[in-house]
């Protein structure tokens, strides 16, 4: 299966689910957890499949007919599928929705927002206009129960930048929220934003809220000021001063989403042009239900936020740093823990940190860390700890949460702690390195002892010269009170042994190869199953060099596309129920086919290709030249030995290379299958008849053969040199066998012979029963002893 991410904008068709041998190798656009079902009780889950061309972000689009394409307007139709995993995952229901009656033109890539575990609301925003379209869909998962139904839709005049579910009035049911920021003018001060919530029934209005002159950021839904009712904890930018645009200051807003009230306001400090965010993180310290917060504080470090101490801001760290995680002590004997990366100066600074928090009365604050521990970057290698930075750095910037996981994987009773190049596995006291999971994202896991299994969302999305691949982030992996800021980047799934996430050491490094030779204007690219494979083509003029096999992650990745070079991504699928990384596999990447400078075909081109694996390890830049194919394709007819004869028909089996076109004289063009192979049904007659065939491989090269059938048997296979040599030797020796006999009975004494010696003994001999040659039949003069 191919997914693409290419540079020149050509038209793409949808590809349906059925063509996959794979349902989890469907490029998907978001993804939500359901209820357990059927009579195993097995995983569900929703997906809104991107069928057709995807766009998130940026101005690329791609080719191919299961492209995606970036920043390019959606399809009217968003489907949606049920799939159950059984042996194998499959869709047991779906959903066709159909946004025309909206009303918004051309929109972006669709969203959800869990509003419970069987309603969820998909969100789509036109682009150019301040409209969104909004539709309510219910499920319990289908195959005996309900399939999705639409329960409700609206348009909205807003266009939607962040979402997610809060129970605004307290009465125990969430509301949809929807917020949408603005930096246009309106007289001295931008727009700021609107935040609206909706009922999560009939998606009616239930309260507007309006911030004029700031612009929301990263934020995080929760409980924070002991009113019945949730609150919208966010970083909020004083955007559009008065005279020139200067790096504005930011705040830490706090608002009650019930009646907009402002409950704090405090202060974080300028931010300039490097200063990433991210988002605040919620967590219930005291398990009393009012929470608290990880999030930055005055100069940039990171603070608990305490708002039942009168919003008291304890210090966790105390320089630029990011959070990644933040839990309840919701496990048994366990307490609340926060971790933060902290990227350090110079190429080999830095650490991730972790940390458990707990209540004290004792101490100078009512929150104290303890237990903290730390695990140097710089046991990451230097090259490996920038990719890490970098990965959590652009997940902050894009709004997205960073990749994290606390909860069993080997075990469901015991937690394992997982970021980036980090782990902690269950039952030890330090963190260790770890799967890098760079563009992918662990999801959930189901499933006991040997039969755990982790699902991973592995993204598919990348632009070369805007940062390495992005990773994912579908509903169903967000953080507790998720704050969301649009569509996820597209992505397929993979299933895994969830106890490798954490029993893995030495990870094993991803690779490919590439095949020297083109198909036409493809060539094929060999991996293991579930590596997605990051790809750059361009066309080589005749006088350029061959590009040596060496290249730097740096060049293959983040450098800019030149013009005529094309990127895309593929991902080499597995059959269902197979392990991903356990088989090999090829993908198929088309290359650029465009004239030349000096007017001719491209005949060579460089091609350069980094794997990423299932748990987003990056393995070393493949680069090597690929010739075009000038080598006609091979074509075959197997001839039987035996047949039916006319007027039976006999069925012929042949092949050929496999996305040929073959044409037979007298029945016209052959359909093949994937590996090649095709048939024809004759009736033949007992003597030789010659099919003609001529085959066209995807370059123009023509090969032509000639096969003779007869009916019957066919006789020309007999071995006829040792046949005629059995049967002289055998002539031989049956003629010698008949004149012993005819000497030995003809009757006659040997004294009517003849009276001389020799006569007497040579009939002595030939009267004798035994099977002895006679000496008169041996040819004259052909014997050791002569006359």
């Amino acid at each position: 299966m191919l997914l693409a991410v290419a540079s020149e904008p050509v038209h793409a068709e949808p590809a349906g689910a059925s063509d996959l041998p794979n349902r989890l190798d469907q490029r998907i656009v978001d993804l939500a957890r359901l209820p357990p079902g059927g009579p195993d009780r097995g995983p569900r889950v929703l997906v809104v499949d991107a069928i057709a061309p995807i766009a998130p972000t940026g101005p690329t689009a791609s080719t191919g007919p299961t492209a995606i394409v970036p920043a390019a307007p959606q399809p009217d139709v968003v489907h949606l599928a049920v799939l159950s995993r059984d042996r194998g995952w499959a869709a047991v229901a779906g959903l066709d929705v159909d946004l025309a009656s909206l009303g918004l033109g051309a929109h972006g890539a669709p969203w959800l927002i869990g509003l419970g575990p069987q309603r969820f609301a998909l969100l789509v925003s036109s682009i150019g206009t301040d409209r969104s379209g909004i539709v309510l869909l219910g499920t319990d998962g289908g195959a005996g129960g309900s399939p999705p139904q639409e329960a409700a839709r609206t348009t909205v005049e807003l266009a939607i930048d962040d979402a997610g579910a809060a129970d605004v009035d307290g009465d125990g049911t969430p509301e949809l929220v929807v917020a949408s920021s603005s930096t246009r003018r309106g007289g001295v001060l931008c727009q700021g934003t609107t935040i609206d919530a909706l009922d999560a029934a009939t998606l009616l209005p239930r309260s507007a809220i309006e911030l004029p002159g700031r612009r929301l950021a990263g934020g995080v839904i929760g409980a924070f000021d002991g009113v019945a009712g949730a609150d919208l904890l966010a970083y909020a930018h004083w955007d559009c001063p008065i005279g020139a645009d200067t790096p504005p200051d930011v705040g830490l807003v706090a608002i009650r989403l019930g009646d907009g009230a402002m409950i704090a306001d405090l202060p974080v400090g300028p931010a300039d042009a490097d200063t990433v965010l991210g988002a605040p993180l919620r967590v219930d310290v005291e398990g009393d239900g009012r929470d608290e917060a990880v999030a930055r504080g005055p100069g940039g470090g990171l603070t608990v936020l305490v708002p039942a101490a009168g919003w008291r801001r304890e210090p966790l760290f105390g320089v630029d740093s990011l959070p990644l995680l933040a839990v309840d002590g919701s496990q048994p004997n366990t307490l609340p823990r926060v971790a933060w990366l902290v990227p350090g100066p110079g190429p080999a600074g830095g650490s991730i940190q972790q940390a458990r928090l707990t209540p004290t009365t004792s101490g100078p604050g009512p929150v104290a860390v303890v237990g903290r521990l730390s695990l140097s970057l710089r046991e990451l290698g230097s090259e490996r700890r920038d990719l890490l930075v970098s990965v959590v750095r652009g997940s902050a910037e894009a709004g997205s949460p960073p990749v994290a996981w606390w909860g069993g994987m080997a075990d469901v009773d015991c937690a394992d702690l997982i970021l980036n190049g980090v782990m902690q596995p269950c039952g030890t006291s330090a963190m260790h390195p770890g799967a890098a999971w760079l563009a992918t994202r662990p999801v959930s896991a189901d499933g006991d002892g040997a039969q755990r299994r982790l699902l991973v969302a592995e993204g598919v999305a990348w632009e070369p010269g805007h940062g390495l691949p992005r990773t994912p982030a579908p509903w169903a992996a967000g953080p507790p009170g998720w704050w969301r800021h649009g569509p996820s980047v597209p992505f397929a799934l993979a299933e895994l042994p969830a106890a490798e996430a954490t029993a893995l050491r030495d990870i094993p490094t991803p690779g490919t190869t590439i095949e020297p030779t083109a198909r036409g204007t493809a060539t094929d690219l060999s991996g293991l199953t579930g590596e997605r494979l990051f790809v750059r083509t361009s066309m080589l003029p005749s006088s350029a060099p061959d590009p040596g096999e060496a290249a730097s992650v740096d060049a293959a990745l983040l450098a800019p596309s030149a013009d005529g070079d094309r990127s895309l991504v593929a991902r080499i699928a597995g059959p269902p129920g197979v392990e991903a990384g356990v088989q090999a596999g090829v993908a198929a990447v088309d290359l650029p086919d465009t004239t030349l400078p000096d007017g001719s075909r491209p005949q060579r081109w460089s091609v350069t290709a980094v794997a990423i694996n299932d748990w987003g390890e990056l393995g070393a830049p493949a680069r090597r030249t690929v010739l075009r194919d000038h080598v006609g394709p091979s074509v075959s007819l197997e001839v039987p030995f035996t047949s039916p004869l006319w007027p039976a028909t006999t069925h012929l089996i042949g092949a050929a290379e496999p996305g040929a076109m073959v044409r037979v004289e007298g029945v016209g063009q052959v359909t093949l299958d994937p590996d090649g192979g095709f048939a024809l049904d004759a009736a033949l007659a007992p003597w030789p008849q010659t099919f003609h065939m001529s085959a066209i491989d995807a370059s123009g090269n023509q090969t032509v053969r000639e096969v003779s059938v007869i009916g019957g048997v066919d006789y020309r296979r007999f071995p006829w040199p040792t046949i005629v040599t059995a049967a002289l030797l055998a002539a031989v020796a049956f003629s010698g066998f008949g004149g012993t006999r005819r000497v030995g009975n003809g009757g006659s004494s040997p004294t009517e012979r003849s009276s001389s010696p020799r006569h007497w003994r040579q009939a002595t001999i030939a009267a004798d029963d035994g099977p002895f040659a006679e000496i008169e039949d041996l040819p004259p003069r052909g014997g050791t002893f002569r006359d």
